[in-house]
């Protein structure tokens, strides 16, 4: 089995109308090789301006003219964007990213595959369709740093971070409060005893991904929140502000 990223421009290829699942498609401007073989597993790519994976296929059949896949997602809801993946370290050397790199089918190894798969799933668990590969990693911990934004981490987060700043921010907040709980759904969850604070995470309020350099980080600029809330906040594009999530969450209670 091989991994592939096939790209076409949205101005020309109406992902958003085109893409069902079930339906099997031709494409016309990838002429089926020796290289390919049913079965294949596909990244769809929405080429510039939006430079995005669009959705997920499967090759079924290689040998004719022209490469046929069958599509396995509709348009995704949250599609993983060029910027983000550049991050990746997992993906560092992949075709499809790199600059200047002209053409429509775009060959991955399967450690680039399994990567870009886990930022899929991970931004829509309903494309978790490949069940021999492992869903989207858990958000981990995250260790904020003072000057930070230098590539280090292959996970969900991939820039350095410091872990005494998340400390710090930890015990300030619990000073400023009177205790730890979660900004967003406002449980302190001391049924788990001494193990509360370590069952709190601390949150960047501005994403470290966006960031171009190092990045000076503040506590006013963190936040502390609990498993769940962090990582609804992350599985949103574009991500919701912390006040955000807990208005969303009050009207729910209020219901």
């Amino acid at each position: 089995m091989k991994y592939w990223v096939l790209k076409a421009r949205p101005s020309g290829y109406d992902y958003a109308a085109k893409l069902r699942p079930g339906r099997e498609v031709n494409w016309k401007n990838v002429p089926a090789s020796s290289e390919q073989d049913v079965g294949d597993r596909v990244f769809l790519w929405a080429s510039s301006p939006a430079r995005r994976v669009a959705g997920l296929g499967v090759v079924v059949e290689p040998t004719g003219k022209y490469l046929r896949v069958h599509y396995l997602t509709a348009q995704l809801a949250q599609m993983p964007k060029i910027s983000f993946l550049k991050t990746n370290t997992a993906l560092n050397g992949a075709t499809f990213l790199q600059a200047g790199r002209y053409g429509t089918a775009f060959p991955l190894t399967l450690e680039q595959a399994k990567a870009l798969y886990r930022v899929v799933t991970t931004q829509n668990p309903s494309a978790y369709l490949w069940s021999d590969w492992p869903k989207g990693p858990d958000i981990d911990d995250i260790e904020a740093g003072e000057f930070e934004g230098r590539p280090k981490l292959v996970t969900h987060l991939h820039r350095e971070r410091k872990p005494q700043l998340a400390k710090k921010k930890k015990a300030d907040f619990g000073r400023k409060h009177g205790g730890i709980f979660c900004e967003a759904c406002r449980r302190d969850y001391t049924n788990y005893g001494h193990l509360v604070d370590d069952i709190f995470e601390v949150h960047h309020r501005r994403p470290i991904s966006e960031s171009t350099g190092l990045v000076k980080t503040l506590l006013k600029d963190l936040a502390v929140l609990c498993p769940n809330c962090h990582r609804a906040i992350h599985r949103t594009d574009p991500m919701l502000s912390v006040e955000a999530l807990a208005k969303r969450l009050q009207r729910k209670s209020a219901k």
